[in-house]
């Protein structure tokens, strides 16, 4: 059994280095470029240093639906297996055994893996991103993507949970955090618009707020320190986003 790990970037840094160099034992690594520009001769330099027969492609335009370019790039592999991964994700190396024990299963289709989120430089145990399982891994022919943001993949046939462990480098900053939950948001609320679905005020008030305090006093957000609180918080800012650019979407149809 073969297996393709496959990623997306729209630039070259320190992380996605580390993301590439933990992937290196994959039979094929296939990297999505979606940067406005092409990568750089030294782009290309670094990649093929770190993964020498790495595969770039290109794929152009600012990315609206996520699953479909997954889905396209996923078109691509030639192993029995893929592995997703994000640019801002490293593979734990402990898990390889487990990996290459569960490919051999015949059994099987599609694998569960745990991802474990650092922010602030520590790993939250707590609030909306403790234990977070995410299907990441299947037999290319039996799985795909959906939805247009936070896609998630289907499988058909048995799924595994094997312990398999990524770790999470989401966020650098929390500017960085804010903006990208934003741009989130922009795309979920435009997909709940196109199904025909509104919001309100007292929406953007209840949501937003019960989802803090869900986060902070049910799932204990508070004890992973500042982290877990400004998680919480930034979390509850995209669930407020969502449904106010909801509002803005079906005022500008008024209009």
């Amino acid at each position: 059994m073969s297996i393709s790990v496959l990623l997306l970037a729209n630039h070259s840094d320190l992380l996605l280095e580390k993301s590439l160099s933990s992937v290196a034992w994959a039979d094929e690594v296939i990297l999505g470029w979606t940067g406005e520009k092409d990568p750089t001769p030294e782009d290309k330099a670094t990649l093929e240093r770190i993964i020498p027969t790495i595969r770039v492609v290109r794929i152009p335009g600012e990315i609206t639906d996520f699953s479909a370019t997954r889905n396209h790039l996923h078109s691509k592999v030639k192993s029995d297996w893929v592995f997703w991964l994000d640019s801002d994700e490293v593979f734990c190396t402990e898990s390889l055994s487990k990996l290459h024990a569960t490919m051999n299963r015949s059994d099987i289709n599609g694998v569960m893996i745990h991802r474990v989120d650092i922010f602030g430089g520590k790993a939250l145990k707590w609030g909306e991103v403790q234990n977070v399982k995410i299907l990441r891994m299947f037999r290319v022919s039996t799985g795909s993507f959906i939805r247009p943001v936070h896609e998630v993949a289907v499988v058909e046939g048995e799924i595994t949970d094997p312990g398999i462990v990524i770790e999470h480098y989401a966020h650098s900053s929390i500017s960085s955090f804010i903006a990208k939950v934003i741009r989130y948001a922009q795309i979920e609320a435009k997909l709940r618009y196109q199904k025909g679905k509104k919001s309100s005020p007292l929406e953007m008030i209840v949501w937003p707020t019960g989802k803090f305090f869900s986060n902070m006093f049910v799932h204990l957000a508070f004890l992973d320190g500042w982290q877990g609180v400004s998680y919480a918080l930034v979390m509850s800012i995209h669930s407020l986003a969502v449904r106010a650019c909801l509002i803005e979407l079906w005022q500008d149809k008024k209009k």
